[in-house]
């Protein structure tokens, strides 16, 4: 069996994912994240918003993300990624 890969999309950066952090300095009205259409999100709450993916690559293909701007997933606090 292959390796599993994910891509981690930081605010307009496309990294595989891996244990380092990378900073990202971007004002909130260039990240394609917190400009997205209404029809485009399934659901939200204070923390995250939801999405199908644009590229799905099986049916109900949905990304996560959430509101805060981080460099990295490890960077979020336990309520955001609970």
């Amino acid at each position: 069996m292959g390796a599993l890969t994910s891509t981690l999309y930081l605010c307009g950066v496309s990294s595989h994912a891996t244990p380092r952090t990378v900073k990202v300095t971007m004002a909130s009205n260039q990240c394609p994240f917190c400009t997205l259409p209404q029809a485009r999100i399934v659901d939200q709450n204070d923390l995250a918003v939801a999405i199908r993916d644009g590229f799905p690559v099986s049916p109900g293909h949905t990304l996560l993300i959430p509101k805060r701007h981080v460099g990295s997933f490890f960077e979020l606090g336990e309520d955001e990624v609970s």
